[in-house]
């Protein structure tokens, strides 16, 4: 599960073993800093139970928020093209390298890579928002 790849567990205790997917996301926001590309992505798996405050907000998706850094002050990585309003219909994959680093990857509807880092860590965070369909 890729919420076991995350430095911390706020993510895993919402959604406990029914880890969201990432093959079907909207990537809203992508920063840049010399040592970490913060993402931020719209998940439509719903982790169950919904908690109370998101269902009296209305919420029907979750707003992800992914600081992948390096310790070193340099983050290296590739990318096709970072300037972005919204993509839709992306994957993201993230997986442990044989060095003890995280690869992050997120790939378009047409499945090119969009985004390709290798990492020391990923740290996650997470909250309901409401969707406009």
């Amino acid at each position: 599960m890729w919420t076991n790849l995350l430095d911390n567990v706020c993510i895993k205790a919402l959604y406990g073993d029914k880890v969201p997917a990432l093959d079907n996301i909207d990537l809203v926001m992508v920063k840049i800093h010399p040592s970490c590309l913060t993402v931020q992505l719209n998940l439509f798996d719903m982790p169950a139970p919904i908690p109370k405050r998101w269902i009296e907000k209305g919420y029907n998706a979750c707003s992800c928020t992914l600081d992948i850094y390096s310790k070193t002050n340099q983050l290296t990585y590739k990318s096709t093209n970072l300037n972005i309003s919204q993509y839709t219909q992306m994957s993201m994959s993230i997986s442990a390298e044989t060095d003890g680093k995280k690869r992050v990857e997120i790939r378009d509807s047409t499945n090119n890579v969009f985004i390709d880092v290798v990492a020391d860590g990923i740290h996650g965070m997470i909250g309901g928002i409401n969707r406009k369909a």
